[in-house]
């Protein structure tokens, strides 16, 4: 007999003679009256079941054994569930065996993909959450030595009839004024952004129609694809201002969390957002989480980031440029305090040919639109397209590219520029070569970095063993490789940078290579970590990560104010950061232990100095001792939400 009978058979017999084993029914009763928890063209009065845990389950074996329990009745399965329907409600029950103890439950829906009630169907906040469960599913119930019950052994779901309904207005704010969600010259002009909302928010949900399971975020009234069927969204509306177009529906609601899930029509349905999204309504209608969507590239901070580039920067390999593509991705690696723009343009070169395949600046709306953001840093990921076959060594790249950077250095908010070398190319698709990449373009972006002492990011270095598993086509990345571009960007950015300070102790990180500069001018043969200045003047340093890639990082600049004195490279303090959103977190180290104060209940992120995510750590005491004995010598970048700090084994 198997253990799970044995379990079953003990507890039947502890039941039968009396020994402290009780009856529990557990109910989800829906005032609607099945309007919520049935579908009559889906899973009939068959549709809600629950999950028990184990303890609850050893007492009550299930026949066929299975991971779910039917609460309603079904004849080939025990225990049985029953759906009673009363004058009030539907209630969907089952019962059990349990002797006294706590226990938790939670009711699912077959009709939600066989996954819990909350929140899709109706949101309630239970008593604890379930491996990777955003929201707290689970229901606990306690059986007194009595047979008494107490805790949630209940779930009532109200008829939002009888609640308070407060207007709810979802949006899709596009700062791009419809260049990436509308569709020109196609019946869905001006009618491209829906969205599936949360059903019982959907007024036309029932409504057997085209385009019935989603909402128009537009006030135009549709012939849907040329069909002759009109079909429009009374509560949907498009704004047009001046500086963004909003696309907006306005729902009743009452109180509790709803998920909605934005649609790019003309780009296959395509989600904007990358999947759904909750928001919750208060008892005073007030909102929380994501129900504004914000696209076009612009994100707010305070440290605002121009992502200049060519295809592979406005998301032609990706699955939705509006979601993957790496500048969009890289928000999710920078803290709060950064915000990006996308300026990728498809098919630009750097140097300076004319269209149709022309050089990035010469798209006056892009550069007006650098201009205007006011960046504090700007990106430059250009050079595959001047690889191709006929273009390469036809103009000069180098002195094009020195020309295209003190141009945009001299900007207005005086941005710090990085050069981004080109990621591999496995073939000649395009016309684009990787010979010249290899030998032609990063070479001369090393010497343009060494000349000028302008940061570089290597991307070649991330893509160098690229497959078409993750460049399709050979030259576009794919999702998963422009994340790594933008974890590798990241990595850059937050890398603290290099200090110099006047006859102190010299840093303990061992960097591959040393440069400094005075004045802007390379110093001939100051290659070692420490420089003695025998000037005074202005004077930077910049470092080589790592032997194996091309990642240079800048100091800051050291104003000397005397003669002959001894530079050295310090490590930066900046093991405690002050973060809005939380108590100071405070990292340090030794050789084998990473300690993190002030911490709990988030996520942190490690990197290499290769710009690698090498570990995801959930942080759950306010005290963590992290083991990093695994790790190799050398320094690491950790972002803990918005803090970031630096350690070094």
């Amino acid at each position: 007999m198997e253990l799970k009978q044995l379990f079953s058979t003990f507890f039947l017999l502890i039941s039968f003679f009396n020994v402290s084993a009780f009856q529990v029914t557990l109910k989800v009763i829906d005032q609607t009256k099945g309007d919520i928890t049935n579908k009559i063209n889906d899973q009939n009065e068959i549709n809600i079941y629950c999950w028990i845990d184990d303890n609850l389950k050893a007492q009550n074996y299930r026949t066929p054994d299975d991971w779910w329990y039917p609460m309603y009745n079904d004849a080939g399965i025990t225990p049985k569930g029953f759906l009673d329907k009363t004058q009030d409600a539907w209630e969907w029950t089952i019962t059990l065996q349990a002797s006294p103890g706590t226990y938790s439950w939670c009711p699912g829906a077959k009709t939600l993909g066989w996954t819990e009630v909350t929140p899709a169907m109706y949101y309630y906040e239970g008593d604890s959450k379930g491996v990777n469960d955003q929201v707290k599913k689970r229901l606990d119930f306690t059986v007194n030595a009595d047979g008494s019950l107490s805790g949630n052994y209940e779930l009532v779901i109200p008829d939002p009839g009888t609640l308070s309904k407060f207007p709810v207005t979802l949006k899709v704010i596009d700062y791009t004024k419809g260049e990436l969600t509308n569709a020109p010259g196609t019946w869905a002009n001006d009618a491209n952004i829906v969205a599936w909302v949360t059903e019982s928010l959907n007024p036309l949900y029932n409504i057997p129609r085209e385009g019935f399971w989603f909402y128009g975020f537009f006030d135009k009234t549709v012939n849907w694809e040329n069909s002759g069927t009109m079909v429009d969204y009374p509560n949907g509306q498009l704004i047009k201002d001046e500086d963004k177009w909003t696309w907006q529906a306005t729902f009743q609601a009452a109180p509790g969390m709803y998920e909605w899930n934005p649609c790019n029509i003309l780009l296959g349905f395509a989600s904007i957002t990358g999947g759904n999204v909750s928001f919750q309504v208060s008892n005073t209608g007030e909102l929380s989480g994501k129900y504004e969507v914000v696209i076009g590239g612009d994100q707010d901070g305070d440290i605002q980031v121009a992502c200049i580039g060519d295809s592979n920067t406005a998301g032609a390999g990706v699955s939705n440029p509006i979601t993957k593509a790496w500048p969009v991705q890289l928000r999710d690696y920078l803290t709060d305090d950064y915000g990006t723009k996308n300026l990728g343009i498809s098919g630009a070169t750097l140097m300076n040919f004319p269209e149709p395949w022309g050089a990035w600046e010469n798209n006056a709306s892009f550069v007006q639109a650098l201009r205007n953001y006011t960046p504090d840093v700007i990106l430059i990921a250009l050079g595959t397209n001047d690889s191709k076959n006929g273009y390469w060594g036809q103009r000069n790249f180098k002195n094009e590219y020195i020309t295209f950077i003190e141009k945009y250095k001299a900007l207005e908010s005086n941005p710090e520029i990085y050069m981004i070398t080109p990621i591999k190319a496995l073939n000649n698709a395009y016309g684009i070569n990787n010979n010249n990449i290899t030998d032609g373009i990063i070479p001369l972006i090393c010497e343009i970095s060494q000349e000028k002492m302008i940061p570089i990011i290597d991307w070649y270095s991330i893509t160098s063993s690229a497959t078409n598993a993750d460049l399709p086509d050979g030259v576009h990345a794919n999702d998963e490789t422009s994340k790594r571009m933008a974890q590798k960007v990241a990595q850059l950015l937050l890398t603290p940078k290099p200090k110099i300070i006047p006859n102190g102790n010299p840093s303990t990180t061992a960097y591959a290579q040393y440069r400094w500069y005075k004045d802007g001018t390379l110093i001939e043969g100051a290659s070692n970590a420490s420089f003695t200045a025998t000037e005074k003047g202005k004077y930077n340093v910049a470092v080589k990560l790592s032997d194996h890639t091309n990642d240079i990082i800048v100091s800051d600049y050291y104003e000397l104010l005397t003669d002959n004195t001894k530079l050295v490279v310090s490590d930066e303090t900046i093991n405690s950061i002050p973060d809005s959103n939380s108590d100071n977190i405070i990292l340090s180290n030794n050789s084998n232990t990473m300690f993190v104060k002030n911490a709990t209940g988030v996520f942190l992120l490690l990197y290499n100095m290769s710009g690698n995510l090498i570990k995801t750590i959930e942080l759950s005491s306010k005290d963590e001792q992290i083991n990093i004995s695994d790790l190799p010598a050398g320094v690491y970048v950790c972002k803990i939400k918005d803090t970031i700090g630096k350690i070094i084994k």
